[in-house]
């Protein structure tokens, strides 16, 4: 059980300290955000932080915006302030940030936004919807009852219904989510908790174009570089479940999935080459090392991914597994899974060639800051959560 404050007596002020600090990372999101914003004041952390006598923070960390996120979000958020059954048990706040990309969004709630005194954090995408109302009291409940676990996630699930008939294309999406959800360890950048003081030891590198949620990963299950991969850091929970919409037109499939090859590549560069490199008590203060370099030597990575390209003659070389991991995955699986999902991994392996040697060319090409709009079909009401169980 999580202990906040057992000797509360009466109502709380949200200046008091904070327990856990939110972070919601958005660009683009005025037409819908209100969907995501509305599943989180339906959480029962609301209600649990007024039980036990604390409070949390709700940070909205709009970069690169064009669209008027930020104003959408304010009036939300004075909304929820004015009208919420538990408004004196929180604060929340809009961070606007000019620069667009996630990685320096995360950095500026981690770093600039987040309550020096909050034991965890929660950064979640501004574009999902919590599927129970526990999600975050769960996670939250994750860390404190397994002192090993560094971080949290739910089950990431795709607006799409198993039950109803489903396109080809739809039900390739759900295997695909399937085979890759089955692996260890999984841990997905729209929803995680993550203990505060290992997430201070975490500075993204700007130019990551994805996959920081792999970054983070790689990190926390390594202690930073210096052990081997150990997954049980990371802890999947139940009742903390949330949908998003998937990319289906296939042009936005191929560009999510170019930057994502993209990010595997950054990814490859960052933790086989440079962080080996490091010296033990560099690596054990990562966040600083790199802070650093962001700082000094803006264009630090961009010359490691060159002499990465130079040596990588072939764009199926841009990281170890490129070739195989689609069927890695199959392999997991008992005979009559492999056959069933043999159609989505093949289709998935075909996409990942094109996808590939599109990222090979951009990165050729020094176009590494890759960032299309995509806009998801919004499927998702803005009540989709169910009661706590």
């Amino acid at each position: 059980m999580i202990q906040i404050n057992p000797n509360h007596e009466g109502p709380v002020h949200p200046a008091l300290p904070i327990f856990v600090s939110i972070g919601i990372m958005a660009r683009n999101e005025a037409d819908s955000i209100h969907h995501t914003i509305a599943s989180l004041f339906a959480q029962s952390v609301f209600r649990e932080m007024a039980a036990h006598g604390s409070c949390l923070e709700i940070t909205c960390v709009v970069n690169g915006s064009t669209d008027g996120t930020a104003e959408v979000v304010k009036n939300l958020f004075a909304e929820a302030s004015e009208n919420h059954p538990q408004r004196n048990h929180f604060k929340a706040r809009v961070h606007t940030v000019q620069e667009s990309g996630k990685p320096n969004a995360c950095n500026q709630f981690i770093h600039a936004c987040s309550g020096k005194e909050a034991r965890y954090l929660v950064l979640m995408d501004a574009d999902i919807i919590f599927v129970h109302q526990t999600a975050i009291w769960k996670l939250l409940e994750g860390l404190e009852n397994n002192k090993y676990a560094m971080v949290t996630v739910g089950t990431p699930l795709k607006s799409l219904d198993p039950d109803k008939s489903l396109t080809l294309r739809e039900k390739l999406s759900l295997a695909t989510s399937r085979m890759t959800q089955s692996a260890p360890g999984q841990l997905t950048g729209q929803l995680y908790c993550i203990r505060t003081g290992t997430a201070r030891h975490i500075h993204f590198p700007r130019a990551l174009p994805s996959c920081d949620d792999g970054y983070v990963k790689s990190l926390v299950c390594t202690n930073f570089g210096q052990t081997k991969l150990q997954n049980n850091r990371i802890r999947t929970v139940l009742h903390a479940a949330h949908k998003f919409d998937p990319y289906l037109p296939f042009s936005h499939i191929l560009k999510n999935q170019k930057r994502q090859m993209m990010g595997q590549t950054f990814l490859h560069v960052l933790l086989d080459q440079f962080i080996p490199g490091l010296q033990p008590a560099e690596r054990a203060d990562l966040g600083r090392v790199i802070r650093h370099l962001e700082e000094n030597q803006p264009t630090w990575l961009a010359g490691l991914m060159s002499q990465h390209l130079l040596a990588t003659r072939y764009f199926w070389r841009l990281f170890p597994g490129f070739l195989t991991f689609r069927f890695q995955r199959l392999k997991a699986f008992p005979l009559r899974q492999r056959i069933q999902f043999l159609p989505a991994t093949l289709a998935g392996f075909l996409v990942t060639l094109i996808a590939g040697w599109l990222a090979a060319r951009s990165l050729r090409q020094g176009n590494s800051h890759y960032w299309p709009e995509l806009r998801r079909p919004k499927n998702c009401p803005d009540q989709q959560t169910t009661p706590s169980p």
